[in-house]
This record gives C-alpha cells, structure tokens and sequence, in this order.
C-alpha cells in the first residue's frame, strides 16, 4: 500500500520514483485553480468533468452538475469531487484523457 491518499501516487518516471497526481488529484488541482486563479481552461476542464459524470451514471445532465458545483463552498465543492470520481469514476487514465481532451 502506498504511504499517500488517493490524490497522489508513486511511479516510475525515467527510472526515478516520483510522487505523481492520480485523476482525483489532477482533478482537484483544476478545481482549485478555478477557485483561487479564475483559470478559464480549468473552468472547461470542470465542464467536462461534469460531461462525463452525466455520462457516467450521475443521474443529471452536465449543465446541471455544473450549477451544483458552483453553488458549493470551497471545501463543500473538493469534497465533492472526491466522492463524485471515487463514486463514478472507474478509469482515471480515460477521464483524464476526456477531460483534458487528449
């Protein structure tokens, strides 16, 4: 078992072990650089996000899982990620690649 939480990991990066982001992870640094910076590729990243919810199971439609978010706290709003990718989220190379558009 790895010594940190779900939102980092170690990997092999170039024959070194390195402390990388997992999805959640990268995902809650795009909220938060929504929140604190205003960032408006993070913003579109959080849409995605929200699209892939819709089409992950979350039982409402993007724009409405985007309205709650942004009604959230900061707190409330990382909180929720956390269970929403934990819950819905089964692949984080694929949700990574959804919603950074790679």
């Amino acid at each position: 078992m790895n010594k940190f939480n779900s939102d980092c990991k170690t990997a092999m990066v170039d024959g070194k072990e390195e402390v990388v982001f997992t999805g959640r992870g990268a995902m809650l640094l795009v909220y938060f650089s929504w929140i604190d910076d205003k960032m408006p590729k993070a913003y579109e990243s959080l849409k995605r996000y929200c699209q892939y919810l819709a089409s992950h199971g979350y039982g409402n439609g993007a724009t409405k899982i985007l309205s709650e978010l942004e009604r959230k706290s900061k707190d409330e709003g990382a909180d929720w990620i956390k269970s929403s990718y934990d819950e819905f989220v089964k692949n984080d190379n694929g949700l990574i690649n959804y919603v950074l558009g790679l």
